[in-house]
């Protein structure tokens, strides 16, 4: 990896911070290059704890809900829905909590196109990204210690830079506090371009 700011791989630590400028933008020249913006737009995507220190590295972003089967073509919302109610290890939930989750993975796996940025909560620090690529059911790729093929709902991300919280405006911090794992928020799409340019 080389670090945008020049001063090279000795002068970063491994939680790829430069300990003489403090600059955590990082180009890797073998990533692929991110996709054009015009017509893009942006998500929340909340990554649990267990699974933060693999996204980064291995370029990618997982989700659970505690479906353990890839999640088959779908037509709609409702067959989505219905598909989550059909898993024993979540169907005890009440139809309108499933509701919610099912049109998470719905957003995740259609909605939330090639090229659309992410911002990845992680305590004080966002992850900023942009998908690379289609869904892509990957067991064990991202552990889990409830979930025997992990975080296994992923889709691949080229990860841009990792950026303080209040470098967002009050109204971005607020929306980056919602506890939905899936949320648009490409009203701040603007925003991410001036911290990743």
């Amino acid at each position: 990896m080389l670090c945008r700011c020049g001063h090279g791989d000795l002068a970063h630590t491994s939680t790829r911070r430069c300990v003489l400028c403090d600059c955590v933008r990082f180009v890797d020249p073998q990533a692929p290059k991110p996709v054009s913006v015009q017509g893009r737009r942006a998500w929340l995507v909340r990554a649990d704890p267990e699974i933060r220190p693999y996204i980064w590295p291995r370029g990618v972003i997982g989700v659970s809900w505690d479906i353990q089967i890839e999640v088959p073509a779908v037509m709609d919302e409702q067959e989505m829905f219905e598909f989550f109610r059909s898993q024993r290890n979540i169907s005890h939930e009440p139809d309108g909590r499933l509701r919610v989750t099912s049109r998470e993975m719905f957003a995740f796996i259609y909605d939330i196109g090639v090229g659309d940025y992410i911002l990845t909560p992680m305590d004080s620090k966002i992850l900023i990204g942009q998908i690379l690529g289609a869904y892509d059911f990957r067991p064990g790729l991202l552990p889990s210690r409830s979930n025997p093929v992990g975080h296994a709902h992923t889709r691949a991300v080229r990860w841009l830079q990792e950026v303080a919280r209040h470098d967002f405006s009050n109204s971005a911090q607020q929306t980056l506090k919602f506890r939905q794992t899936i949320r648009e928020a490409s009203s701040y799409l603007r925003e991410i371009l001036e911290l990743t340019g």
